[in-house]
């Protein structure tokens, strides 16, 4: 069936014909598609679809036959009005010429079938400024060319690399007039495959894997977000994912200042996650884990002014044993263990007027064994319980009329000691006399 449908295809194309109704093929032509045939009606679209198929086969293939007179030089109007000037072989466009459209375009290049085809070609549109010079396949933009565009059409300045049917594709380089740039894979007119995009004026960049026109798979960039804040590190799917750089100015909610922060470190989905640091621009930060974007795991908070808590949290809350540097705003300072917010364990609690104690720590109270000392030389290192000296214990005490050092029981003088008594002028005079 084949077979007949080629011979007698082939011979009506040889003869030019122009089949009446009742006949086989009708063939036809417009000023951008390729070539085509209308059958017979009554035809089932199977049918039909197969012998459209034949039909451009072999009208091709009588054009390139050796058998064929050779193209002309000669001339073709459209019904659209658009014109064509150069090779015309069985009144169809067919080698170089040049065509203008009703447009206003001009296409100038290798012809087959009436279109643009098998070589490079040029398109310049009625604004004169919109121009692909490139490789053509029956009349779409296919294989290697570059266009530019004039005036605001999408934003596009230029475009340099593949082409597939009239769209990107394969490797390329977009060019935007706000100077954006995109260089990379394609894939049907959207960005594909591994690329690299930059935004000269804000500094953004991206680098790594695309996927209709989006971020896909791992990747690298530099990101400005509306609020002001900026991400530079690494992405997956478009996400902060991975090591990152966040900056986040200061701002003013409900009429109450915030700080603005910079975090460094492991991002996962978008979210502070892993270990890092945390700085406020108020001097604060937090070094150590992060979850969900809160303080997560081992860390140390450190204040503006130097102290710090060293501990465990668990979803922004510190919880069990820690051990931290305070300073009061009386000027005393605390340094050691601390529980639910309270001094635990063992800890050094120094005053602003120079007393000191390091010891045992119990809910925010002096208790179990420790010391505490005194500007004028005075100590005291034995038991305590809720803040009192308790139990056994060695000291020194000073009195008016002398000094003592020795055992002390629940704060009293008790055991062996010795006992200095202070010797005065007067004391002296009182003697003489």
């Amino acid at each position: 069936m084949l077979r007949g449908l080629h011979d007698r295809a082939a011979y009506l194309l040889r003869a030019r014909a122009r089949v009446t109704p009742g006949g086989v093929w009708s063939c036809w032509s417009d000023e951008t598609g390729p070539i085509g045939v209308r059958p017979p009606p009554g035809t089932k679209p199977a049918q039909a679809g197969m012998l459209r198929t034949v039909s451009k086969a072999l009208l091709a293939a009588g054009l390139r036959s050796s058998a064929k007179p050779p193209p002309e030089q000669g001339a073709k109007r459209f019904a659209d009005g658009s014109t064509f000037v150069g090779n015309v072989a069985f009144g169809l466009a067919h080698g170089e010429g040049e065509l203008r459209l009703a447009s206003g375009a001009v296409c100038t290049g290798h012809f087959e079938l009436d279109v643009l085809h098998g070589g490079r070609g040029t398109m310049v549109e009625a604004d004169g400024e919109t121009r692909y010079v490139g490789e053509w396949v029956r009349g779409a933009r296919h294989g290697r060319g570059e266009q530019t565009w004039g005036g605001e059409r999408g934003g596009f300045a230029s475009y340099a690399g593949g082409w597939e049917e009239g769209l990107f594709h394969g490797q390329g380089t977009l060019t935007m007039r706000t100077g954006e740039t995109y260089m990379g894979g394609w894939a049907a007119g959207l960005r594909a495959g591994d690329g690299e995009a930059r935004a000269p004026k804000t500094g953004e960049w991206y680098r790594g894997g695309w996927a209709a026109d989006r971020y896909a798979g791992k990747g690298a960039g530099r990101f400005v977000h509306a609020d002001g804040s900026v991400y530079e590190g690494e992405t997956l799917n478009g996400a902060r994912h991975g090591d990152g750089v966040l900056v986040v100015p200061p701002a003013t909610k409900g009429g109450v200042d915030v700080p603005g922060w910079t975090y460094k470190g492991r991002f996962r989905d978008n979210d502070v996650d892993g270990r890092g640091e945390l700085v406020f621009t108020d001097g604060r930060r937090h070094v150590g884990g992060f979850e969900a974007g809160r303080k997560h795991g081992k860390g140390r908070f450190i204040w503006a002014g130097g102290d710090y808590t060293d501990g465990t949290w668990e979803q922004g809350e510190l919880v069990g044993d820690s051990v931290c540097r305070l300073t009061f705003a009386n000027g005393d300072v605390y340094e050691g263990g601390m529980r639910a917010g309270s001094q635990e364990g063992h800890g050094v609690y120094t005053r602003a007027s120079g007393h000191s104690y390091s010891g045992g720590w119990q809910a925010g109270s002096r208790h179990g064994s420790g010391k505490s000392t005194s500007p004028n030389g005075d100590w005291y290192d034995g038991g305590w319980e809720r803040d009192e000296p308790k139990g056994k214990g060695r000291g020194r005490r000073t009195f008016p009329a002398g000094v003592y050092e020795g055992a002390l029981l629940d704060n009293q003088l008790t055991g062996k000691g010795k006992f200095c008594l202070l010797y005065t002028s007067d004391a002296a005079d009182e003697e003489d006399s």
